[in-house]
């Protein structure tokens, strides 16, 4: 074979192996990238200023003689902490029921997804998880609660009983409800004897979910962050919230 016909016939060779310039179809189909999940944390240290957070408190008299020694605010924390503020619920429970509250608008997460949430909360308290009381334990029955709603928790006027009350218009019962998780309790882990009630020594006290919270959110991406210490003790209490901390992940 002369050498004028052997390049055509290579060429062609090349070209059937390269395809030539045919299209071809490999029957896949691109798969769609999988949208990321959003994940955050959210920190707030109270220690120079309440960061937007409203303070309130609920579930007692709307007029009652010791509304005035109701205190929910920030302050000052008290020795070893006095550097730093914190916010203060101080009360007379005289509904054997009364609640402090903080809660604060958030943006920004996907609209319509589900997330788990978990809450790490620091306390300042001298009160020993020890202690007895009228109605419940100074300690043990004044609990800590948490979520994050996808509807504002509203301070309402109920004039259904037998006296008119603040109340909270979701399900935040004493011992817990369908729209919180409870973290735990002010009381910490000492005795409760003469040298407790003569030297009261405050500690900050970590409290956490042992299960994550589930928040749908609504169509806007928007939720409240709500933490709530509610009391069964019909007595004096005071206590401080230091910090809280949001850890969100979405399903």
């Amino acid at each position: 074979m002369s050498l004028k016909f052997m390049l055509p016939a290579s060429l062609c060779l090349v070209l059937i192996a390269c395809g030539g310039g045919a299209s071809s179809d490999s029957g896949i189909t691109p798969t769609a990238p999988v949208p990321e999940k959003q994940s955050l944390t959210l920190s707030y240290d109270f220690s120079e200023s309440d960061l937007g957070f409203t303070i309130d408190t609920a579930d007692h008299d709307v007029d009652h003689e010791l509304n005035g020694k109701i205190r929910s605010e920030l302050t000052s924390l008290p020795s070893p902490y006095e550097y730093r503020q914190g916010i203060m619920f101080q009360w007379r429970n005289y509904s054997d029921d009364i609640k402090g509250f903080i809660k604060k608008k958030i943006t920004g997460l996907k609209g319509d997804s589900l997330f788990n949430v978990n809450f790490n909360v620091e306390l300042v308290t001298f009160m020993s998880d020890a202690c007895v009381g009228i109605g419940g334990s100074p300690g043990q029955s004044v609990k800590v609660k948490a979520a994050l709603l996808a509807q504002e928790p509203n301070k309402l006027i109920d004039g259904s009983g037998s006296s008119t009350m603040y109340r909270i218009d979701i399900n935040d019962g004493q011992s817990g409800g369908d729209d919180v998780v409870v973290l735990g309790h002010i009381g910490l882990p000492i005795p409760c004897d003469d040298d407790f009630f003569a030297n009261p020594v405050w500690e900050i006290k970590p409290l956490t979910n042992d299960e994550s919270f589930v928040l749908t959110t609504n169509a806007n991406g928007e939720a409240w962050v709500y933490l709530s210490i509610d009391s069964g003790f019909e007595g004096e209490s005071t206590f401080y919230i230091a910090s809280v901390e949001l850890q969100i992940e979405q399903q």
